[in-house]
């Protein structure tokens, strides 16, 4: 019986290998192509890779993707912290190039002591001409903001004690970026 499922399993691949090719691809018009996932265990729900979207793909992302993408950065647009808007572009430069925001003090990965945090906080300032800025009232949890997309799964569902704020970034010590 055994054999027979595998054989059986094994030309159904071969027929729907013939009928698509390898080269078809099935695309939905309604869907974007998004970036492969990553091989990261994220609770049930994967995020982009470390290396992330192509520039267009950076405002296809919800903040919580956003944050753990090191090809883009997330910035809050609504100074006013009254709505929590924010938005998710191209990384730029060499202060956010290759970081992630997420692994920051703020940016929601678990820091449980303060060495964990200072060494987290050496992936900005190790960089010549970078220095890193805490997080201003942001809040990682579902529903305090949203991108483009809106918050998902991929987001805790907590409680904060205030959101709308700016998340922690890498930014230039020559005046580029938040103060």
């Amino acid at each position: 019986m055994k054999m027979f499922l595998t054989g059986t399993l094994a030309a159904a691949i071969g027929a729907l290998q013939a009928c698509s090719g390898p080269s078809t691809k099935m695309t939905d018009p309604l869907v974007p192509d998004l970036p492969a996932p990553s091989s990261v265990d994220d609770g049930g729900w994967e995020t982009p890779a470390a290396d992330g979207p192509a520039e267009d793909g950076c405002g296809l992302l919800s903040r919580t993707a956003c944050m753990k993408s090191a090809a883009c950065t997330l910035e809050a647009t609504d100074k006013t912290k009254q709505r929590g808007e924010y938005l998710c572009r191209p990384a730029q430069g060499m202060c956010e190039e290759g970081l992630v925001e997420h692994d920051l003090p703020g940016g929601g990965a678990e820091l449980r002591t303060r060495a964990e945090a200072e060494a987290a906080t050496l992936a900005c300032t190790d960089r010549v001409g970078c220095r890193f800025v805490e997080a201003e009232c942001y809040c990682t949890c579902r529903g305090y903001g949203m991108t483009t997309v809106e918050d998902g799964a991929e987001a805790e569902d907590c409680d904060c004690y205030c959101g709308g704020g700016s998340p922690p970034a890498c930014v230039s010590e020559s005046g580029g970026g938040r103060s």
